[in-house]
């Protein structure tokens, strides 16, 4: 049987005991009381619902709880402005530590992203590539050599070339060749500051990516597990909703609520669950079912509801005036209830059940360089490869005509 003469207890009663004691009396004559054994035979996969049945059938004015509106309980009752919204999220086994050697050799990548490594190729072999019609493209046109021998000759330049303004990258610095040409020397001008930008923004960002965990994470998203016909476990009382909105996912909604959802995931019925925070995060016998199977709440949405008292409709508007009162003129809300509920009772887990608190959010944690964060460096090495082919081809054009240029290669000491 029921005992009623036993307190009830809360954040849900310690917040509808702030209302009372704020409403000046308008509010008086609380009692709490068990759902009815009638409702709960008629709806046994769900207590909650089976209140709200309590309160259609007049036995109660109103129910107190986390109770979702849904289409099933707006049909059968009118509900409260709503306290919050409801996340029900992704629950999954708790990934492990990723240790691989692909994983490992992946991180001195990391501060990059890959668009920005190609901007990087693209930069080192566009410098690598003028640089030899900069520096010996007269010397190898002039040779005598056959056809085949001239197109060898420049392809050795251009392999050299490629690995010595790699080097230059590596080495953060470039050479520093005096009796360069001039077109040559504004070359490696932008592309010196080029590479100064780059290697300061990878070393500042190297000893974070290296130094990280990482987590091998099965179901990342709704869709992978769609894809992989997984399947998940959820409330019964959401059914409707949550078939409608993924009508193509491998839903299973045990019998027995929550307890009957952890009992199916034991059984191995479902591999993951869809579970509300709210109906969870402050219950110590569900987060303690949480941690025994060890599971973590990931911040994979799959449906939002609201969360409202269900309650008469004659009594609706007033009670919900007394609600909105309650916050905006005392800040009393459900939130600050359940802070000081935590503090009182000083509510702790026995494990980490947030996948967030694990290490998994690197990319926030650990932003990467992306292209347009180097679009400086990027633009002023353009700029000076633009001024060192005008150079080159004003070179070209004034030794053509048969003129003397002092842009080519020649000492600095008898340049005019």
């Amino acid at each position: 049987y029921f005992d009623d003469t036993i307190p009830f207890g809360g954040v849900y009663v310690d917040y509808m005991n702030s209302i009372v004691q704020l409403s000046n009396g308008d509010i008086q004559n609380v009692t709490y009381t068990h759902t009815s054994r009638a409702s709960m035979k008629q709806y046994p996969s769900s207590s909650f619902t089976a209140a709200v049945q309590d309160v259609e059938n007049g036995l109660v004015d109103m129910a107190v709880g986390p109770f979702w509106i849904t289409g099933q309980r707006l049909k059968m009752t009118t509900f409260t402005v709503p306290l919050l919204y409801d996340k029900t999220v992704l629950v999954i086994p708790k990934p492990g530590q990723k240790s691989n050697l692909a994983y490992e050799t992946k991180k001195v990548l990391e501060p990059f992203t890959y668009g920005l490594w190609g901007v990087v190729i693209a930069v080192t072999v566009a410098a690598a590539l003028l640089s030899v019609w900069f520096s010996d493209r007269e010397m190898v046109a002039k040779s005598k050599r056959a056809w085949k021998k001239r197109r060898a000759a420049y392809f050795r330049l251009i392999l050299d070339a490629i690995l010595e303004k790699g080097m230059f990258f590596f080495s953060a610095g470039i050479e520093q060749d005096t009796g360069a040409s001039l077109p040559h020397k504004v070359l490696m001008f932008g592309f010196g500051f080029f590479i100064l930008i780059s290697v300061s923004a990878y070393v500042a960002n190297l000893a974070a990516f290296l130094t990280r965990s990482g987590l091998e994470i099965s179901y990342g998203t709704m869709r992978e597990v769609i894809d992989g016909n997984i399947p998940i476990c959820c409330h019964s009382a959401l059914e409707e909703e949550i078939r409608q909105k993924w009508p193509k996912a491998n839903w299973i909604f045990p019998y027995d609520g929550f307890n009957g959802m952890f009992d199916a995931y034991h059984r191995g019925e479902c591999k993951v669950l869809a579970i509300g925070r709210e109906d969870t995060i402050m219950n110590i016998d569900y987060l303690k079912r949480v941690c025994e199977h060890d599971l973590v709440y990931t911040d994979v949405l799959v449906h939002e509801n609201p969360i409202a008292f269900p309650i008469r409709p004659e009594l609706a508007a007033a009670f919900s005036y007394w609600m909105y009162a309650a916050e905006k003129t005392h800040g009393v809300s459900l939130e600050s209830a359940k802070q000081a509920f935590i503090e009182r009772n000083e509510i702790k887990t026995q494990c980490e059940v947030e996948l967030s608190n694990l290490n998994v959010k690197e990319d926030d944690d650990f932003p990467r360089v992306k292209p347009e964060n180097m679009i400086l460096p990027i633009m002023a090495f353009v700029a000076c490869v633009f001024t060192a082919v005008a150079l080159q081809l004003i070179h070209e054009w004034k030794r053509k005509k048969g003129r003397k240029s002092s842009i080519g290669r020649k000492s600095t000491l008898d340049i005019f």
